[in-house]
C-alpha cells in the first residue's frame, strides 16, 4: 500500500519512492498520511553516543560513494516534518504533479524493513526511518545514500529537520538528534519504552508523545527535559503545536491541550474511545 503527496511515496513493502516531476529544490514533499501508530515511554536523561555510518547502500539504485551534505544555515526549503509543520496542517510547497500529464518514477529505494516513517525533504535531501533500525539521508534526485544512522530498534517515527538537525524517535526507547549533514549523533534522550510519535519542533523545543502515559518537551540543543506531563493513557499520536498550545491525542479516549511553555493542562476532551 502506497501513500503519495506531491511526488513522494512510501509503502509498507520496504520502499521509498520519489517521482521525477517534483524533485527540485524547495519543491519536494513528504507524506500527509503517515502510518505512525504507537508512541513513547518514560525515563529521562540525555547522552551522546555513536556516529552515523556514511555508506552507499547496496539496496539503493543508483548509489555510489557517500559524502556529507553541504547544508546551508537554517532548515532550508522543503518539508521539514510530519504534515509539513508543527501545526500539522498538511500544507506542502508546490506545485505538485499534474496527474493529467502522468507521473514518472525517478527512483525507488529498498530498505531492510518496512517504511512507516513519513520522509522529511530539505534542500534536495530525503530523510526517513525504517523498521530495519536505520535512519537514512538520501540525495533526492539520485537516491544515493548520503549517510545512515543505526538505532537499536525499529524506526516508525517521522523525522523533523530543523536548523540542520534531524529529530526522530526509535523503538529502542530513545529520541535522537542527528546532524543533518553528517548523521553524527548530537544527543539522545532515553525514555522507558518505544518512541513512535513524530516530533514537532518549535522555538528550540522538541515535543513528542509517549507510550509511558507521558508527553515530553525537550531542549532541542541539549536534549534535556524541559517538562513532562502525565496523562491517563499511552500517547501514540504526533503532537501539534499552535500559538503556544500543545495538542495531542491519547490512545484510549482523551484529547489534551497543554501550555507549550509550562506543560500545564489547559483542558482535556473525553471522546467515546
Amino acid at each position: 500500500m502506497a501513500f503519495t503527496s506531491k511526488g513522494l511515496a512510501v509503502n509498507e513493502a520496504n520502499l521509498i519512492r520519489v517521482n521525477r516531476r517534483d524533485v527540485a529544490k524547495g519543491a519536494a514533499a513528504a507524506l500527509g498520511g503517515s502510518m505512525v501508530v504507537l508512541g513513547l515511554t518514560a525515563g529521562g536523561g540525555a547522552s551522546v553516543a555513536q556516529q552515523a555510518s556514511p555508506v552507499a547502500s547496496p539496496m539503493a539504485s543508483p548509489a555510489s560513494g557517500a559524502t556529507p551534505v553541504d547544508l546551508p544555515d537554517g532548515s532550508g526549503a522543503g518539508v521539514p516534518m510530519f504534515r509539513g509543520n508543527p501545526a500539522r496542517t498538511g500544507e506542502m510547497p508546490g506545485p505538485g504533479p499534474d496527474p493529467a500529464n502522468g507521473v514518472e518514477l525517478l527512483w525507488s529505494f529498498a530498505t531492510g524493513g518496512s517504511v512507516w516513517s513519513s520522509p522529511a525533504v530539505i534542500d534536495d535531501v530525503v530523510y526517513a526511518g525504517s523498521t530495519d533500525s536505520n535512519v537514512y539521508a538520501q540525495d533526492a534526485v539520485s537516491s544515493r545514500v548520503l549517510w545512515r544512522f543505526v538505532t537499536g530498534g525499529s524506526v516508525y517515527s517521522s523525522p523533523a529537520v530543523v536548523d540542520g538537525v534531524v529529530y526522530i524517535g526509535s523503538s529502542d526507547s530513545n529520541v535522537y538528534a542527528l546532524d543533518a549533514a553528517t548523521g553524527a549523533e548530537r544527543w539522545r534522550f532515553a525514555t522507558g519504552g518505544s518512541v513512535f510519535s513524530s516530533p514537532a519542533v518549535v522555538d528550540g523545543v522538541v515535543y513528542v508523545g509517549g507510550e509511558d502515559f507521558n508527553v515530553y518537551a525537550l531542549d532541542a540543543a541539549l536534549g534535556t527535559e524541559v517538562w513532562r506531563f502525565g496523562t491517563d493513557e499511552p500517547v501514540r499520536s504526533s503532537p501539534a503545536v499552535v500559538e503556544g498550545i500543545f495538542y495531542v491525542g491519547g490512545y484510549t479516549s482523551n484529547v489534551y491541550a497543554l501550555d507549550a511553555a509550562l506543560g500545564t493542562e489547559r483542558w482535556r476532551f473525553a471522546t467515546g474511545g
